[in-house]
């Protein structure tokens, strides 16, 4: 055996010594030693990782790891909506059945929540009808006592609080549930508007029956039409009470049935997600209205029949009326007030008018020479 042959075993074993077990000969070691270099070689063309799988593909699984989805891009923020986005998101995760049905029972579940804030409302309602003849009998006399008189008007503050503690209602109750419901109804809408916007993917498999897709409108143009008949529904359930305010009633009736057909177009292009809530509160609205107008419902929980029309009467008045009303008392007060004006107190009144005028003709001529200089210089 030869020196230089020793020396190259020597240099097989020191350079890939880790992948020689055992050499029976110095010719064994320098094969092994001239395949493992050819190895190392072609290694740099061949691409292949230490896994044994191309840097491609391992390159595309990293960049398709990196990219995020929509779920892992949404951040809510304090806004109402983003926090029912969330609150949709958590009842789908929870209970794992589709959107639209998530959807509406969230709905069921708010108006719920939110019943015994009606009743309330239709108990005060009920009440304040009632009060009413009382009621006008007493505005009357405060409108007929002199308004200098503190102590009769004092006396007329302490029986319309007597009175409002008889019947056990108060106006301002009647503006909870406007208060409550109004939040809630703005924030579902917004939320479901945006909602395709973050979670498409989620949202477009996430109907039910024919409207799989939440992001896109309805394709028969059902979901509009049965939340336009729900709410033409609702009014005319609940058109008694809004009859009662005479001719002014009427004309608000006459509108909101034109408004029901309004819908149709104007909606027919929003999304299922919206009519997922919109038709199922429109159908829980209307099964409320008619609940409500049930005699024996009314009686177990509080509310009391609307009163009869007195025999004679005149028919209640408007909202217009009133309100034309009010203005002619306030004219008729002021012009009763100069009536019972003495003529020195005419002149006096007069003279103090004149000197105001002086005044606010004096100041504006002073800012117009002001000016005028400026301009000057």
């Amino acid at each position: 055996m030869s020196t230089s042959t020793t020396n190259n075993s020597d240099y097989a074993l020191m350079m890939f010594g880790n992948n020689v077990v055992s050499c029976a000969s110095a010719d064994d070691e320098i094969a092994k030693f001239e395949k493992l270099a050819l190895e190392s070689s072609t290694s740099g063309g061949n691409n292949v990782t230490d896994n044994g799988a191309p840097p491609t593909s391992i390159a595309s699984d990293s960049i398709s790891n990196t990219i995020p989805s929509s779920t892992s891009t949404w951040e809510a923020t304090w806004w109402p909506q983003d926090q029912m986005i969330d609150l949709i998101n958590y009842i789908h995760d929870m209970t794992g059945v589709n959107y639209a049905l998530t959807i509406a029972g969230l709905t069921l579940s708010l108006r719920i929540f939110m019943f015994p804030l009606f009743v309330k409302a239709q108990q005060n309602s009920s009440r304040m009808a009632h009060m009413k003849p009382e009621m006008d009998i007493l505005k009357q006399k405060i409108d007929s006592a002199d308004s200098s008189d503190t102590q009769l008007q004092m006396q007329y503050g302490m029986q319309m609080k007597q009175l409002f503690k008889k019947y056990d209602c108060n106006p301002l109750k009647a503006l909870v549930v406007p208060l409550v419901q109004a939040p809630l109804f703005m924030s579902m809408f917004f939320a479901l508007r945006n909602m395709p916007d973050h979670f498409p993917d989620e949202l477009s498999t996430g109907g039910t029956l024919w409207f799989t897709d939440l992001t896109a409108h309805d394709p028969y143009y059902v979901l509009p039409i049965l939340s336009a008949i729900s709410f033409y529904g609702m009014i005319e359930t609940g058109k008694t009470q809004m009859l009662q305010s005479g001719q002014q009633g009427q004309t608000m009736l006459n509108v909101m049935r034109g408004l029901a057909l309004f819908m149709i177009p104007v909606t027919m292009n929003f999304s299922t997600a919206i009519f997922s809530y919109w038709t199922t509160n429109n159908f829980i609205s209307l099964a409320q209205s008619a609940l409500f107008q049930s005699p024996t419902m009314r009686k177990s929980l509080g509310i009391w029949e609307m009163p009869k029309p007195i025999p004679g009467a005149a028919p209640p008045k408007g909202i217009m009326e009133q309100f034309q009303e009010a203005l002619d008392k306030a004219r008729n007060k002021d012009n009763q007030k100069n009536i019972n004006m003495t003529q020195p107190d005419k002149i006096k009144a007069h003279n103090e008018a004149i000197d105001m005028r002086r005044k606010l003709d004096s100041i504006t001529t002073k800012r117009y020479k002001g000016n005028r200089r400026k301009q000057r210089k």
